[in-house]
């Protein structure tokens, strides 16, 4: 990805973030944090499969990149993310940035 995209990627995102801070306060998004219980502590299970001399995979799910364009036509990322977990992928990263990697 040339540099040139990459500043467009942060430009674009700050630009987005900065309306976002308008409208949503520090504590509303502390307290939504603290509510979530759903999520995976990524660097328990890196650390778990170091410990247990394993390796780590972090599988990545896109349906877009900037430099490649539609990477997937068919894009269902849930079942996408059910074959990686199938075949044993310690974490799952999705990329959802709106803009670029939709």
């Amino acid at each position: 990805m040339s540099n040139n995209i990459l500043n467009k990627i942060i430009n674009k995102k700050a630009q987005r973030l900065g309306e976002l801070k308008k409208t949503i306060s520090i504590e509303s998004l502390k307290e939504k944090i603290d509510q979530n219980t759903t999520y995976l502590d990524f660097k328990k299970k890196i650390e778990n499969n170091i410990a247990n001399d394993k390796i780590s995979l972090i599988a990545e799910i896109k349906k877009a990149s900037p430099s490649a364009g539609i990477i997937i036509d068919n894009y269902n990322p849930v079942d996408i993310a059910k074959i990686y977990l199938d075949n044993k992928a310690t974490c799952l990263s999705v990329l959802t940035e709106e803009d670029f990697f939709f």
